[in-house]
C-alpha cells in the first residue's frame, strides 16, 4: 500500500504540509489544523507558505516544486489556493506523483506542478459534496480516507482540469516567458523550464533579455560564479530559470514583478 511511508501501525502518525493563499491569520487555516490534530493526534502538521498571491496556483506550484522532494515520501501536501472559487469546487483532487500526495481542488494545480512528469489523480464523490459547504471538512475527510488506501477509497480521474501555462510564446529564434515567483531575496523565477530552455537553444549561444537594457548570455551553476552585484541566470533548486544578482536584489533593481516578460533569444551564428 502506498501509505506505508506515512502512517504507523496505529494509523495515526502522518506528515502534512500546508500551503495556501489564506494568510497566516486565517481562521480557515486554524480550523483545518485543529481538525487534522483531532483526527491525527500524533501527526506533524507543517506550515510551508500562506502568503501565496491570491488565486495564484502557478506560484503555489513553483514554491512547492522548490521544496517538496526534501520531505519523506508519503508526505501529504495540502494546497489551499483558489479554494473558495466557486467554479473549482466540483472536485477535491488527490494527486499522486514521485512518492508524494497532494490535496487540492480541481483547479489545474497538478499540471503546473508536474508539467513534464507523470501523475495520477483521484476523486471521491462523497467528499466532493462536502466541498460545497465546507472545504475544510472536505480536506480533513480526504485525509481520513487516505489512512487506508488511495486506490480503495478514491476513483481515478482520467481527465483532471488542465489550465495552459500562460505567458510562454515560442517563435523561430525567440522564446518568451514570464516571472511567476519572487522570493524573499528578490530572486525572480520564470516559467521557462530547464528542459525547454536547452531544447530551444541547443548547443548554440543565446541571450536572455531581462528588460530593454539588461541581458545575460550564460547559465551559471552558483550565484558566486559572477562578481558581486552582477546578474546571474541559474537553475538551482528546481527546473525553472531563475534571474538573480550576486548579493543583490534582482527583482527590485531590475524592475521585475510577477508577470514581467523575459525573452530568450538565439544568437546569430
Amino acid at each position: 500500500m502506498f501509505f506505508t511511508f506515512v502512517f504507523n501501525k496505529e494509523n495515526s502518525l502522518a506528515i502534512f504540509t500546508l500551503t495556501s493563499d489564506l494568510g497566516w491569520n486565517s481562521h480557515h487555516l486554524a480550523n483545518l489544523k485543529g481538525k487534522l490534530l483531532i483526527d491525527f493526534p500524533e501527526a506533524k502538521v507543517l506550515d510551508l507558505n500562506h502568503e501565496i498571491d491570491n488565486f495564484d496556483i502557478h506560484e503555489a506550484a513553483v514554491y512547492l516544486d522548490l521544496c517538496f522532494r526534501n520531505f519523506p515520501k508519503g508526505t501529504i501536501h495540502i494546497v489551499l489556493v483558489s479554494s473558495y472559487v466557486k467554479q473549482y469546487k466540483d472536485h477535491l483532487l488527490i494527486t499522486k506523483s514521485d512518492g508524494h500526495v497532494f490535496l487540492s481542488l480541481n483547479n489545474g494545480f497538478p499540471n503546473f506542478l508536474f508539467p513534464k512528469s507523470k501523475y495520477l489523480c483521484y476523486v471521491n464523490d462523497d467528499i466532493d459534496k462536502l466541498c460545497t459547504n465546507s472545504v475544510v471538512n472536505a480536506y480533513t475527510q480526504a485525509c481520513i480516507l487516505l489512512k487506508k488506501s488511495i486506490e480503495y477509497n478514491f476513483e481515478k480521474l482520467n481527465a483532471p482540469r488542465i489550465i495552459q501555462k500562460g505567458g510562454i510564446v515560442k517563435q523561430q529564434d525567440v522564446l518568451m516567458g514570464q516571472i511567476v515567483y519572487i522570493d524573499k531575496f528578490q530572486n525572480a523565477y520564470t516559467n521557462i523550464l530547464k528542459e525547454d530552455f536547452y531544447e530551444f537553444v541547443g548547443s548554440g549561444n543565446f541571450t536572455i533579455h531581462i528588460n530593454r537594457s539588461d541581458k545575460i548570455k550564460s547559465i551559471s551553476t552558483d550565484y558566486t560564479d559572477v562578481s558581486e552585484g552582477e546578474f546571474v541566470a541559474i537553475f538551482l533548486d528546481n527546473n525553472y530559470l531563475q534571474i538573480a544578482i550576486n548579493n543583490g536584489k534582482a527583482a527590485q533593481l531590475l524592475g521585475l514583478q510577477k508577470g514581467s516578460n523575459i525573452s530568450l533569444e538565439k544568437d546569430a551564428h
